[in-house]
């Protein structure tokens, strides 16, 4: 008897693809990959079928989010930027579940160690100071450098009475970490606080009301009050 035939190879199974948006689709053209090509023109050939040309976006894709990364990220410190810290929290300013403090801070006298010791001095004040803020506050904290000697902090889920005891740890490690420039230049740091939903529910009233609060801080400082 003849021997019997071989099974034929099975075919290789089709791409497949799931449109994402408006001129977008996510191809998989081998199992557990995925490729994002844009339709750039199509053309119906006949009925029940259309002729697209596709153009792969992937690489087109990551590169944005890179740049996207990069402007919205402090070169300096390494900590979001203003305009990343407000695209952070406008989100989170629309939902009927958060809650917390939005806490500023500028550094006293800083302008004294720039000039006593250099602007290189400065920069390694300030990449430190945000480092310092990352070891020292929640994990969950949205930490940035808003300009300058100013940084910006939303802290999720804490009252009042947390805030200040946080804000006392950041007095206290300032001091640690810095003590040449405390003695000789009087460094250190005011704060503003103000709560969300509480003090407002937009990023430009709760901004408002906690850089007022912060300057009012800064004269009571310097005139020894506070």
């Amino acid at each position: 008897a003849a021997p019997a035939a071989a099974p034929a190879a099975p075919s290789a199974a089709p791409a497949a693809a799931a449109v994402t948006g408006a001129g977008e689709v996510v191809s998989a053209p081998m199992p557990g990959t995925i490729l994002k090509v844009n339709v750039a023109a199509g053309q119906a050939v006949k009925e029940g079928e259309v002729l697209c040309v596709l153009a792969n976006i992937s690489q087109q894709r990551a590169k944005l989010s890179e740049v996207t990364l990069v402007s919205q990220t402090d070169a300096l410190t390494g900590v979001a930027n203003r305009r990343g810290i407000q695209e952070q929290l406008e989100p989170l300013f629309v939902s009927e579940s958060t809650q917390g403090a939005l806490l500023i801070m500028d550094l006293d006298n800083f302008k004294q160690v720039n000039d006593k010791f250099g602007h290189q001095a400065g920069d390694t004040v300030l990449a430190s100071f945000a480092d310092m803020l990352v070891e020292t506050l929640p994990k969950t904290s949205f930490i940035s450098r808003y300009g300058g000697d100013e940084f910006v902090v939303f802290l999720p889920n804490v009252n009042r009475e947390q805030t200040c005891e946080l804000a006392g740890k950041i007095k206290e490690e300032l001091a640690k970490q810095f003590p040449l420039f405390v003695k000789t230049c009087n460094f250190g740091v005011s704060f503003g606080s103000v709560f969300f939903p509480e003090d407002g529910r937009d990023w430009n009233t709760l901004f408002a009301k906690v850089d007022d609060i912060l300057y009012e801080n800064k004269r009571l400082n310097k005139m020894g009050q506070h």
